[in-house]
């Protein structure tokens, strides 16, 4: 089909390409024989053939993931469906505010400088039920408004520069005077995005393009002083998505050469943190020197064992990320 319109556009007046016999032909073509008289009647057409739910294959319109489990909170239990809407029941008055966290960080989702519509619940204030994002360090709380309206809003640097910007549910318990049972349906979106329809979330095409993309980030990473072993070189650092791979090359300095069952921890600082504790890795070495053992625990800190004085060793490691 992207052919066809090129080929449109490209042989016709660009005021109205539509008035040529010949483009009226093809797009009648493309659209089944439906008649066309104006680029509204494309618009129509187009989305007629092409079902939104076909197209938010092409680009996520949920931003934010709900990332929460279903739990009990002063009284009010939330349960989290496969939709990931989020049920809100409790058969008395909240015992106290309630505070459902979504997700702990929504800046690696979200742009600076872009607006976004925020949807989902009710106002908070007189009706009791929100869907809230900000942070208690300088970030204002943005939330739905009353009557279930949704709220436009944009995030600065400085607000990202406060720390960790949570996304949740929250429930105003002094302004609900019994039982409750309410639906929400969390959700972030462009404000470009007119479509207010519930979805849940999925990765826009940008995400999915990051994540396949290396990105080298050697120079983000400190490593502490060790007296047992020397790092020749800072590590070679990269990550794919939610993989890191690591390798450089390592010498054991000690005077005396090292048991296997001794261990050293060298921390680092700014380096990605394992899902779990690396695979041991054992690098080659000489036939008649001591092996040496090397493995990334999930704080992000290389333990190291073994090795003989003076011996390099060269190694390489991949994990997944937190």
């Amino acid at each position: 089909m992207a052919n066809e319109i090129t080929k449109i556009t490209d042989q016709n007046s660009v005021d109205h390409p539509l008035r040529d016999a010949a483009a009226q032909t093809a797009l009648t073509g493309i659209l089944d024989g439906q008649s066309i008289d104006s680029f509204g009647d494309v618009e129509s057409a187009l989305a007629g053939k092409f079902p939104r739910s076909e197209q938010r294959i092409l680009g996520a319109k949920s931003l934010v993931p709900n990332d929460a489990v279903t739990s009990t909170v002063n009284g009010v239990t939330l349960t989290v469906n496969d939709d990931k809407t989020v049920q809100a029941v409790s058969e008395n008055t909240p015992t106290g505010n309630v505070w459902f966290v979504l997700c702990a960080d929504v800046r690696p989702y979200l742009e600076v400088g872009e607006s976004y519509i925020i949807s989902g619940g009710k106002g908070i204030n007189n009706e009791g039920y929100a869907v809230q994002l900000g942070n208690d360090v300088g970030v204002s709380w943005r939330e739905t408004a009353q009557g279930g309206a949704e709220t436009t809003f944009s995030l600065s640097q400085a607000d990202f520069n406060t720390g960790p910007i949570v996304y949740r549910i929250g429930i105003k318990a002094n302004v609900l005077a019994s039982a409750i049972n309410y639906l929400f349906k969390p959700m972030i979106r462009l404000a470009t995005d007119i479509d207010d329809t519930y979805a849940q979330f999925a990765m826009t095409n940008k995400k999915l393009t990051d994540m396949m993309t290396p990105v080298d980030i050697s120079n983000s990473v400190t490593m502490a002083e060790q007296s047992h072993y020397s790092f020749n070189y800072t590590p070679s650092i990269s990550r794919n998505g939610n993989v890191c791979f690591v390798e450089g090359i390592i010498t054991s300095v000690d005077k005396e050469e090292q048991p296997m069952g001794k261990s050293w921890t060298t921390a680092i600082t700014g380096f990605p943190k394992p899902f779990k504790e690396s695979p041991i890795m054992s690098p080659a070495s000489n036939p008649a020197k001591n092996p040496i053992n090397i493995n990334i625990n999930t704080n992000g800190e290389f333990i190291v064992r073994g090795g003989s004085v003076g011996e390099a060793y060269y190694y390489n490691i991949s994990y997944l990320i937190k």
